[in-house]
């Protein structure tokens, strides 16, 4: 039996063998999945594992450190804690919902290609801690309160104006390379 709030790290068929950009292989699903999705969301739920909490702890930060790029560098400039409010309601949507719809997966697609750079801007930025401030007062505080009214759809349209803000701030552009993963920007003066 999982405890209420159980994540894949609880999981004895999360492999932390086999690790690929922050997801590891459910030996269940045969799918790459965070440590830190939700056990409820998967059909198969096995029982609990005897992971040490160190351990747990560590494999949902690699998990965090892959796929929550944007939110995890307002986090981190901000100063707030790794457990809060937006990271948990972003880690919901990112790992719980949004794969397990197909109009959700663009989105999902993009934000892996386009996060990570973002997310370097943002932490590069000379006014970094104001801007990351304007951006949870205006698009993250939204983003919550619509998780909250369970209206999925919107808090997406709402983050994906936030990185469009980001995108615009510093002249990102995603440039047509041949590797799809890698990543070329450019920051226009």
């Amino acid at each position: 039996m999982f405890p209420f709030d159980a994540d894949c790290a609880y999981c004895r068929e999360l492999n932390p063998n086999k690790e690929k950009n922050g997801k590891f292989y459910c030996e269940k699903t045969k799918t790459y999945v965070a440590a830190n999705a939700s056990v409820f969301s998967c059909n198969y739920r096995a029982e609990v594992m005897g992971r040490s909490q160190t351990e747990k702890n560590r494999l949902s930060r690699i998990s965090k450190d892959h796929g929550y790029y944007v939110v995890t560098a307002i986090t981190k400039i901000l100063g707030l804690p790794e457990d809060n409010e937006y990271m948990c309601a972003f880690m919901y949507l990112r790992d719980t919902i949004l794969p397990s719809k197909e109009e959700y997966q663009k989105f999902l697609d993009d934000y892996e290609v386009d996060g990570p750079a973002l997310a370097t801007l943002l932490e590069s930025d000379e006014n970094a801690q104001e801007y990351a401030e304007y951006l949870r007062l205006s698009y993250l505080n939204g983003l919550v309160s619509l998780f909250c009214q369970d209206r999925v759809s919107d808090a997406i349209d709402l983050y994906t104006s936030m990185l469009d803000a980001i995108k615009e701030r510093y002249g990102y552009q995603r440039q047509d390379i041949k590797d799809e993963k890698a990543v070329a920007y450019t920051k226009h003066n």
